[in-house]
C-alpha cells in the first residue's frame, strides 16, 4: 500500500492502530500495527479485551513521575 493511501485510510478511519503487548517467550518487543477496524476488532474480542494501549511515552521511559516531567 502506497503511503498517501494509508493516510487517507487512516483518516477515514478505514486502518487504525492496534498495539500488541510483548509476550514472554514469544516476541521481544511489543508490536504496532496499521490493520484494518474489522481486524482490530476481531484480535481485540480473541484477546478478551485484554490488551490495554500502552500509556504515552512509556517506551520511551517518560510516564509519569519520571524526570523528564519534573
Amino acid at each position: 500500500m502506497r503511503l498517501d493511501r494509508l493516510i487517507g485510510a487512516t483518516a477515514a478511519h478505514e486502518f487504525v492502530p492496534l498495539y500488541i503487548p510483548a509476550q514472554p517467550g514469544r516476541r521481544g518487543k511489543p508490536s504496532h500495527l496499521w490493520v484494518s477496524s474489522q481486524d482490530r476488532e476481531r484480535y481485540l474480542d480473541a484477546a478478551n479485551d485484554a490488551v490495554a494501549l500502552p500509556e504515552p511515552g512509556a517506551e520511551l521511559g517518560i510516564g509519569e513521575g519520571s524526570a523528564a516531567h519534573d
